[in-house]
């Protein structure tokens, strides 16, 4: 089976002597009860509208499956298990979100098939304690709610490709209501829709990437963090159809976020053609569950919450994912120890200790009809586990001065990569990146525990362009300072820097960390990248970066139309002793 290629993983096969997944989300969810409970009793609780302006109550109808997984999972480790009370909180919810459906306060909600996915989970779990009179209530309700999804679902199962230039939504969307339609179809007895779902569902897993990711945009790049809704729904899909393909789609999906996420378990931001910013994601991880590191991966990310209280969405996920968790040994993963993982395509990430960086190649304009995507313009991303992420590798959209490589000739100005390539080895990983009149070798050395090493050589073709650089987006944070190699300092806020080398004298201190810097070297800040929720800069400083760029200072032969490593350009990274 071709797929992610794993270059090599230390200690994969060594299991670890942990408490269990299952335990950890059960403390989660009785925790998250409490608060559910005091949100319904508190004032303003009668509607959905007023619950959900309320912090931490975002898709209120995600509550439903907290108190339903309580009560009718029969775990040693679960005191909830059969309690009346528990049961009461859950009937209590359904009977509002019944009551809101009726008035037509719930099917006009922002995204509310995906409270619907929780509420088919929690009435299949909880048929036989409804009575006649509510089942019926119930269904009526959720059938309403899938049969404003179904004919599309049913109408687009044909088209050419389940990616958003063809269905003209999301590709997370559509997987999420075919689940429901699925799942609806085997509790309601409608084979129609039983029918629909499954065939929808069995060909999102056949057509998922080898890679294990269903791209957004293109089947051949990814949507890192929506990945994990699609994931969601495959999964659900699997567990109930026992699809073999489906459950081999689930885990390359699991490889795959394995090898693409960072030790604080975001997504590796580079791979994402829709978002800068994800957090560790929820969704679906029970589907991890089918392989022993993949466990160790779900509980790694719930871990990422500790001291953090859930809001109802989130915590409708965890029971979710307790749920359907398969218990089992877990075993190392890389966001523990190490590992090197590549895409077929261009791009890669090398996970150490305690350093991270991803690479990538992919390249890819945002389409100008929708707002929803970013153009694929950056090419490295620096992660350190003690100081989190110091080089972004972020995309933004008709944003130029953020792309890791830019030219100008003329009016027109080239910032995504016309062709590379990759090559990983523990000697050094190597990506080459084509522009128009040049094109770039970014060697990463391996690193030490203290340093980290970026290399750029350039090889000039032709005529100069009128203008080119290349540019690391740094992660700065408000409220710290930032020094250079001359003295100065500054206070990391709203004021305006722009330091030239005069400047920064070849050095940048933040966060602990010191970045050795080259000839010519400017940083600006604050640079506002595009977020595609606003179609519109970030609002928020935290969200903001400092663009450190280089000019390059290429040069025409006539000699030479190919100038081999016309110029070099090396930036050092380094934590800890002797900075």
């Amino acid at each position: 089976m071709k797929g992610i290629v794993l270059l090599w993983l230390a200690g994969a096969s060594a299991c670890l002597a942990q408490r269990p997944a299952p335990v950890e989300y059960l403390e989660t969810l009785r925790e998250g009860r409490g608060r559910i409970e005091a949100a319904l009793a508190g004032p303003g609780a009668a509607t959905l509208r007023a619950l959900e302006q309320r912090p931490g109550l975002r898709h209120f109808p995600h509550a439903i499956l907290v108190p339903a997984v309580l009560y009718t999972q029969k775990r040693p480790e679960n005191p909830e298990f059969g309690k009346a009370e528990v049961l009461a909180l859950a009937l209590r919810i359904g009977d509002l979100l019944a009551e809101e459906d009726e008035r037509g306060a719930y099917m006009d909600r922002l995204d509310s098939y995906w409270d619907t996915t929780m509420w088919l989970d929690a009435y299949r779990l909880l048929e036989p304690r409804l009575g006649a009179e509510r089942a019926a209530r119930w269904r009526r309700a959720l059938e309403r709610n899938v049969e404003l999804v179904a004919p599309r679902v049913a109408a687009w199962r044909e088209f050419p490709r389940y990616t958003s230039p063809y269905l003209g939504t999301s590709t997370n969307h559509y997987a999420q209501w075919a689940a429901n339609v699925f799942l609806a179809g085997r509790l309601f007895g409608r084979e129609d829709w039983t029918e629909t779902g499954s065939a929808v569902l069995h060909r999102f897993a056949a057509e998922q990437n080898a890679d294990g990711y269903w791209g957004e945009l293109r089947p051949d790049a990814p949507t890192s963090g929506y990945n994990l809704l699609t994931l969601s729904a495959v999964a659900l899909y699997a567990e109930h159809s026992g699809d073999a393909g489906a459950v081999e789609a689930v885990r390359r999906a699991t490889q795959f976020h394995l090898g693409f996420t960072w030790p604080s378990g975001e997504p590796v931001e580079l791979f994402n053609d829709r978002n800068r910013h994800w957090e560790a994601g929820l969704y679906g991880n029970f589907g991890f569950s089918r392989t022993a590191e993949g466990r160790r991966l779900a509980a790694y990310l719930l871990e990422r919450y500790q001291g953090k209280p859930l809001d109802t969405e989130q915590l409708g996920r965890v029971a979710q994912n307790l749920l359907y968790f398969r218990d089992g040994e877990t075993a190392a993963i890389p966001q523990e120890s190490a590992g090197a993982f590549r895409l077929q395509g261009p791009a890669g990430v090398r996970h150490g200790a305690p350093w991270s960086i991803a690479l990538s190649g992919l390249s890819g304009q945002a389409p100008v009809t929708t707002q929803w995507f970013l153009d694929r313009q950056a090419s490295v991303a620096v992660f350190h586990r003690e100081k989190g992420l110091i080089v972004s590798g972020g995309n933004s959209r008709n944003q130029p001065e953020l792309a890791t490589f830019q030219e100008r000739i003329g009016g027109s100005v080239t910032s995504t990569p016309l062709d590379a390539r990759l090559e990983m080895r523990e000697a050094g990983d190597r990506l080459w990146v084509a522009m128009n009149r040049y094109f770039a070798e970014l060697f990463v050395a391996p690193q030490t525990r203290e340093e980290a090493r970026l290399r750029f050589t350039i090889t000039g073709r032709g005529p100069a362009p009128d203008e080119a650089r290349i540019t690391l987006q740094l992660v700065l944070a408000p409220g710290q300072e930032i020094k250079t190699g001359t003295g100065l300092s500054a206070v990391v806020s709203e004021a305006p820097i722009d330091w030239g080398a005069a400047e920064l004298g070849g050095v940048l201190m933040h966060n602990g960390w010191t970045l050795r810097l080259p000839e010519g070297a400017r940083l600006r800040w604050p640079v506002r990248p595009y977020n595609p929720y606003r179609q519109a800069p970030e609002r928020d400083l935290a969200r903001a970066v400092g663009a450190l760029s280089v000019e390059l200072k290429l040069k025409p032969d006539a000699k030479q139309y190919v100038r081999p490593a016309e110029e070099q350009i090396e930036f050092t990274l380094r934590v800890g002793a002797g900075q």
